[in-house]
């Protein structure tokens, strides 16, 4: 940026038939100083590209590095998740209910779009462990971990349990019944739309969650995507499409994807065997491969992280 300056100041005074500055070895033409800064200005722009170079697409990716952290942030971006991976959410709605407020209730969101499944959810690092019932129409895991159980908790639910939650994969056309009936401030109308996530109800316990809020990740099945290979899939109808790994078919998903993704028409992609199609690629990246064992084996490519979106879409292909 200085350099930049120093260039267009050097500029604007020889235009103006300034013709040096005076120093104490000499006057220095302006046409010096601008052919220096001009140089220093290339030199810092290609030092910055080649750097772009070097970490090209770890802005979309760097999140799935390290460990994954449960967030409240009104300005975060939603999240991608394709395949098979661990994800922590963001915490959109938070309230408290019940005697002398005892429960809080809050909902963490996964995903701006539909996702096939979640599949664990962990405390911390402790993966939770539950058993299932109906309540208010919706499905509800209460948490049956030891470390997340008090029988002397005069609160807590059925034998002494401190926690339940019940989730939504995006698809629903309305709010959740469970979520709809705890929380006063959630209505008909909070639906949530076309977003997954998970709604927690947890008991004050000063012993089990003396640290407060446990930090709250999920693995997750991520979105569904098109298959060209499959006749039972309409690339037109998304309701028609499966959960995949295959990166050959997530590459093409957020080519394609009218939402966060680059808006790609049919014409646009080769959806063909021919000339390195997605369907070669798709059928490369599912092919079997035998393992050191001899025995078992495993697709030779998958894919499996997350991204968001406001992440570049350069960055998102690349990584």
């Amino acid at each position: 940026k200085f350099a930049a300056v120093v260039f267009l100041i050097a500029t604007g005074l020889g235009a103006l038939g300034i013709g040096s500055f005076a120093t104490a070895s000499g006057a220095i033409a302006w046409g010096t100083i601008q052919a220096t800064a001009a140089y220093a200005f290339v030199g810092t722009a290609a030092a910055g590209i080649i750097g772009m170079m070097n970490t090209k697409g770890v802005e979309a990716t760097s999140e799935n590095l390290g460990a994954k952290v449960t967030t409240r942030d009104p300005l975060k971006f939603r999240q991608i998740i394709y395949g098979k991976t661990k994800v922590a959410g963001v915490i959109t709605h938070i309230e408290t209910s019940g005697v002398d407020n005892h429960k809080l209730n809050f909902v963490m969101v996964l995903s701006g779009h539909e996702i096939h499944s979640v599949e664990s959810v962990f405390f911390n690092d402790t993966k939770l462990t539950s058993s299932t019932s109906t309540i208010n129409g919706e499905t509800v895991h209460t948490i049956t971990n030891s470390q997340y159980t008090n029988t002397e908790n005069e609160q807590s639910f059925a034998s002494g349990r401190l926690g339940r939650f019940t989730i939504e994969t995006g698809s629903q056309t309305t709010a959740n019944g469970f979520a709809n009936a705890q929380m006063s401030s959630i209505t008909n109308n909070s639906k949530f739309l076309g977003c997954s996530y998970i709604m927690f109800q947890l008991i004050y316990d000063a012993e089990k969650f003396g640290g407060g809020i446990p930090n709250v990740t999920a693995v997750v099945k991520g979105k569904k995507i098109y298959d060209p290979r499959e006749n039972s899939h309409d690339a037109s109808d998304p309701t028609t499409w499966e959960w995949s790994d295959n990166p050959a078919l997530i590459f093409r998903d957020y080519l394609q994807d009218t939402n966060y993704g680059l808006r790609a028409t049919t014409s646009e992609i080769n959806d063909t065997t021919n000339a390195g199609g997605i369907q070669a690629a798709a059928n490369i990246c599912d092919q079997d491969v035998l393992l050191a064992d001899n025995t078992t084996t495993e697709k030779r490519y998958t894919a499996n992280g997350f991204t968001n979106f406001g992440a570049s879409g350069e960055g998102v292909l690349s990584g």
